[in-house]
């Protein structure tokens, strides 16, 4: 949006919350390059857009500064220098990336990198966790432009050795090797190669566990039993048997997008994976968990130990009424979405039914998960041709 840009409209602006982004550009009038971006999070920031010579005339991006930290007059300041630069054909950013290819790796991760990436991403907070953990300790302090595919090679291998599995150690890798890319591609903070690209993976075990009938047949009598604070935690797992919703989109649904008498539930946009509108239809299982549900609080699974808020977890319940009653072990709450396809499969519907079904984002997704067991029904398809033609091969009608 192109705008005049002023001490107190940049003060005082936030995206208006009728509008679905993450992010806007407010460009000052005058066509020197000069913009604030502004994030969902509240979170301002200068930058000038320009054209650089150096690089082939492709359009560049400096950050001149947050607005918390620096006026909008001192800013204005800073791009009459640059510009005046750029016309005797420098380019301000080569200089800049020149010194943040100095930088250690802490400092890109603690002043650009994570202020950029948690509006964007619900999952990073648990990014942060790994970089804390395990990957500061090791390249915090080292500059990025002296970090080599070796010591990110031998990280990776040395995780696996202290005890980790194969998939925690690939997520360090992978978080590592994105953060350098970001850095790179969108920031434009540095320009170096990236030491993790190129570093194969750890093979992972296949991530389609799912309750047999038999577990199904363990674990339902537990779930209607429950008693006390597994009450809750019961009635969520039941209905994500009963949805294939994922654990979030069952934490944050509220009464109010929910139609018992047309039998759909809304999912908000922003607690949908795809970051759009969604429904789903409620069936008989997933009714009946809901009408046994007070409406004391506006979420049907209000947590009753803080006063009806929405969970952040039920691990300890999880492992309480699987492992402990149930005597089910290795399922997490995603195996319960599978679960609910699994069980579609089984009775003879479609993968395309299953993927619109779970809301995956594309075919492929499915068919990687659930193919196995949709052949168990094609097989069975395939069975009752070799019947008739076996029939008809021995005269029978």
């Amino acid at each position: 949006m192109k705008i005049k840009l002023t001490q107190a409209l940049v003060n005082k602006y936030q995206i208006p919350p009728d509008l679905d982004v993450k992010q806007q550009e407010l460009v000052d009038e005058g066509g020197t390059g000069l913009y604030l971006l502004v994030l969902n999070s509240g979170m301002k920031t200068y930058y000038l857009r320009y054209r650089s010579a150096l690089n082939g005339n492709k359009t560049t991006h400096i950050k001149l500064g947050r607005a918390g930290d620096i006026t909008l007059e001192r800013v204005r300041h800073s791009v009459k220098l640059y510009r005046a630069e750029i016309a005797e054909g420098g380019d301000p950013q080569d200089k800049v990336k020149h010194k943040r290819n100095e930088m250690t790796y802490g400092t890109f991760m603690e002043d650009y990198y994570f202020p950029y990436i948690m509006p964007l991403r619900r999952n990073a907070k648990k990014y942060r966790e790994l970089y804390d953990n395990k990957i500061k300790p090791v390249f915090g302090d080292i500059k990025i432009n002296a970090i080599t595919r070796r010591q990110v090679q031998t990280f990776h291998s040395d995780l696996k050795q202290q005890g980790y599995s194969n998939a925690y150690s690939n997520r360090h890798l992978q978080l590592i090797k994105s953060s350098i890319n970001v850095g790179f591609n969108i920031m434009q903070v540095f320009d170096i190669k990236n030491p993790a690209v190129g570093i194969p993976l750890m093979e992972e075990a296949p991530r389609d566990r799912h309750l047999s009938q038999d577990e199904l047949f363990k674990l339902m009598p537990v779930l209607h039993n429950a008693e006390g604070h597994l009450v809750v935690p019961a009635r969520i797992i039941r209905f994500l048997l009963a949805t294939g919703l994922r654990l979030g989109e069952c934490f944050h649904c509220r009464w109010e997008d929910i139609d018992l008498e047309n039998r759909v539930m809304v999912i908000p946009a922003s607690h949908a994976k795809s970051k759009r509108l969604d429904s789903i239809p409620l069936n008989p299982a997933a009714i009946q968990v809901l009408e046994e549900c007070g409406r004391i609080s506006p979420y049907p699974f209000g947590n009753p130990a803080t006063e009806g808020k929405a969970y952040v977890s039920i691990k300890r319940s999880f492992k309480t009424l699987l492992v402990d009653k149930a005597g089910i072990e290795g399922i997490t709450a995603h195996c319960l979405r599978r679960t609910a396809a699994s069980l579609m499969i089984n009775s003879g519907r479609s993968l395309i039914e299953v993927m619109k079904f779970l809301r995956n984002s594309s075919p492929l997704v499915t068919e990687r998960h659930y193919t196995r067991l949709n052949s168990r029904n094609l097989a069975e398809a395939s069975d009752t041709i070799s019947e008739q033609l076996l029939r008809a091969a021995s005269g029978e009608n």
